[in-house]
């Protein structure tokens, strides 16, 4: 199985809604680490992803501020 067969797989395993649907296909072609939400309940499952859904003041820590 390709690589985008396996990206493509994993993906339509997860219900998303449409406006977080396309959060997540932008993350995952920009090959993002972090979405920055306050709605993590809607990112259940990204983990697959090699992504991680973080509030705002998590980002902000992360990145040191």
């Amino acid at each position: 199985m390709s690589a985008a067969e396996d990206l493509q797989n994993k993906y339509l395993e997860y219900q998303f809604a449409a406006k977080d649907d396309m959060v997540l296909e932008l993350a995952v072609g920009s090959e993002s680490r972090y979405i920055v939400t306050y709605n993590r309940k809607d990112f259940k499952g990204i983990e697959s992803f090699n992504i991680k859904a973080v509030t705002a003041k998590e980002f902000l820590e992360i990145i040191g501020l």
